[in-house]
């Protein structure tokens, strides 16, 4: 992936996020990490790719952004779709019985 620099004779290489970011979605997508798997963890992926962890959380930032994993406190991320615009059967699940809920509920 080249990005284009406002002067056309200049070429950019992505940036060290850009790179992260398009491995991770890719191994998402390929089914290397499948839904509902613990991605590793920021210094893991830190250490690994020689980036800082400040760089590693802007490119998970990213694909949380997209809805490709879900960032959980003290655990981590974790794979919630493989393809962009899709949701893990227990997400749908969980906004089905939320949606039954608010239907069945009787008047105030």
């Amino acid at each position: 992936m080249i990005l284009h620099d406002p002067n056309p004779n200049c070429l950019m290489e992505p940036a060290h996020y850009q790179k992260l970011y398009a491995l991770l979605k890719n191994r998402i997508q390929v089914g290397y990490f499948k839904e509902g798997d613990l991605l590793p963890s920021e210094n893991d992926l830190s250490k690994k790719h020689n980036i800082a962890r400040m760089t590693v959380r802007r490119a998970l930032m990213e694909l949380a952004n997209e809805g490709y994993i879900k960032k959980v406190k003290g655990k981590g991320s974790i794979v919630i779709a493989t393809r962009k615009g899709c949701i893990s059967v227990s997400q749908n699940r969980e906004k089905k019985l939320s949606f039954e809920l608010t239907q069945n509920l009787p008047p105030p």
